[in-house]
């Protein structure tokens, strides 16, 4: 009888181990996903507005021009980001689930382990959204430097 008790109270404690690590991975991972896609459409959004409102009211001029190209090159870096949609999350909560419930502690512990740290070996999707955002704040702040300057050396200010 004492050793079936603790059977199950290593079961449990599996279990229990379980479903923690699996809740805390997929928290994790969706929100680095919705931040750096929430980054990506807010690049998109105000790199496009601009884009679209200076090249109506513009004087076509070198600086407007180099501008223009430049917001033209954020938004295609934010168009790469935001599109970036797969990643690998683990563990795989079926397949721990259904494979390891009935798995003493350590060999659990040792398996998710081991795919987490394979994970974080193989995501380098979520560093390339990252450089890309990046990239793209880049080209929208030298893109608008180069505007203002435009606008500064044809009002005759420098």
């Amino acid at each position: 009888m004492e050793k079936n008790a603790n059977s199950n109270l290593g079961d449990i404690k599996n279990s229990e181990f379980l479903y923690k690590v699996i809740s805390e991975r997929i928290n994790m991972e969706f929100q680095a996903q919705d931040a750096k896609d929430n980054k990506a459409s807010l690049l998109l959004m105000f790199s496009s507005t601009l884009f679209s409102i200076i090249f109506s009211f513009s004087k076509i001029d070198i600086y407007s021009i180099i501008g223009l190209i430049n917001l033209y090159i954020s938004i295609i870096f934010a168009y790469l980001a935001y599109r970036i949609k797969l990643w690998r999350r683990d563990p795989d909560p079926v397949n721990l689930w259904y494979n390891y419930y009935d798995k003493d502690y350590k060999t659990t512990l040792e398996q998710v382990t081991t795919n987490i740290v394979e994970s974080y070996k193989e995501v380098k999707e979520q560093d390339r959204k990252a450089l890309y955002i990046n990239v793209g704040y880049v080209f929208l702040l030298i893109g608008l430097g180069i505007l203002i300057l435009g606008k500064l050396v044809n009002a005759k200010i420098i």
